[in-house]
């Protein structure tokens, strides 16, 4: 990926991810250990890391994070959500998700 061009500007699909049968629109971003097969993703679209997607159309514009999934933030609490509100503010999404994943948190 050229970085001196806009983000957007270009399909961008992170070495450590998988295709198999799958056609990837223009402009989109595939990150880190994704499994794509056997499906389409439409233009603009974004795939986070460890996302696992097969027989399946993704539209175009569409963003998926399994991530942001597993976290489900917005079923927490109100008082949880008011606590770590900082953490919404302050951190990127991947030490965000670093933080609060329950799989991670668990271990």
């Amino acid at each position: 990926m050229n970085l001196n061009r806009p983000k957007i500007a270009e399909t961008f699909i992170d070495p450590s991810a998988t295709l198999r049968e799958a056609t990837v629109g223009r402009c989109c971003e595939i990150l880190q250990r994704t499994h794509v097969e056997y499906a389409a993703l439409g233009d603009y679209s974004y795939l986070g890391p460890d996302c696992m997607v097969s027989d399946a159309a993704i539209g175009r514009f569409c963003a998926i994070a399994a991530r942001l999934a597993r976290i489900a933030w917005w079923d927490w609490p109100f008082e949880t959500t008011v606590q770590r509100l900082a953490d919404f503010r302050s951190v990127d999404i991947e030490a965000f998700c670093d933080r609060w994943d329950p799989e991670l948190r668990a271990s």
